[in-house]
């Protein structure tokens, strides 16, 4: 399937999964289709987190770190299309994105440094890093993709899903982050033994309405890591 985005035409290939034949399709169904490695260049960020790229229509969404993307700065890049949405427009995707030419503290375009995500400079002072580690949750969060989400098992599935939470109460304000646990708390309602004791009670006509219990109460905010 070839298609012209803009002035550029690119050649879709399905994706496959492991065994070569069975196609990976998107939550709705739709089969995934991926490019070829193509040379583009980052244009703008788009006020909802997607990339435009010089000479290529639309907007497209990355999930990896923020810092593998260098405005200006050419780039080896591998796009793919998942399921529709609501508009039938498909969910433009970058499956991977690393900068031919990266520039140097002075400017100047720098051949052959790339070192993939986990790169450090040998300049990177510990505030560098914690900056860097909060461009990579933001984007997580940003770009969470509920269509590759969807082909992951389902164990995977809730771990990300439980890093989501974790990172969206990392990035509010304690007082909100207060607030938003208080309401959690209100959602745990404390469960009734079926005990025979607890359930003569009942057919007494009485009201349970406290229970000494071994399971210990909702860790405070205080407790939490992102606390």
């Amino acid at each position: 399937m070839t298609s012209e985005y803009g002035t550029i035409e690119i050649d879709w290939q399905p994706v496959l999964k492991p065994d070569g034949i069975t196609p990976v399709t998107s939550k709705d169904g739709t089969p995934i289709v991926q490019s070829p490695k193509l040379l583009l260049t980052p244009k703008l960020q788009g006020e909802y987190g997607g990339w435009a790229f010089e000479d290529l229509e639309g907007f497209w969404t990355y999930q990896g770190a923020a810092s593998n993307i260098v405005q200006g700065v050419e780039s080896e890049v591998v796009l793919s299309l998942g399921g529709f949405k609501q508009n039938g427009n498909r969910y433009n995707n970058i499956s991977s994105i690393k900068p031919v030419n990266r520039p140097t503290a002075n400017g100047q375009a720098q051949q052959g440094a790339w070192q993939g995500n986990n790169a450090i400079a040998p300049s990177q002072t510990p505030s560098g890093e914690a900056r860097n580690e909060s461009i990579r949750e933001q984007a997580f969060f940003n770009n969470l993709n509920p269509d590759i989400l969807a082909q992951l098992p389902a164990e995977q599935q809730e771990a990300l899903l439980v890093a989501y939470f974790d990172t969206g109460m990392l990035m509010l304000r304690e007082s909100v982050r207060k607030r938003a646990l208080a309401k959690l708390n209100e959602s745990k309602e404390p469960e009734i033994p079926d005990t025979p004791m607890v359930n003569a009670a009942i057919e007494a006509g009485g009201v349970v309405t406290n229970i000494e219990s071994a399971t210990p109460p909702l860790e405070n905010v205080e407790q939490i890591p992102w606390g």
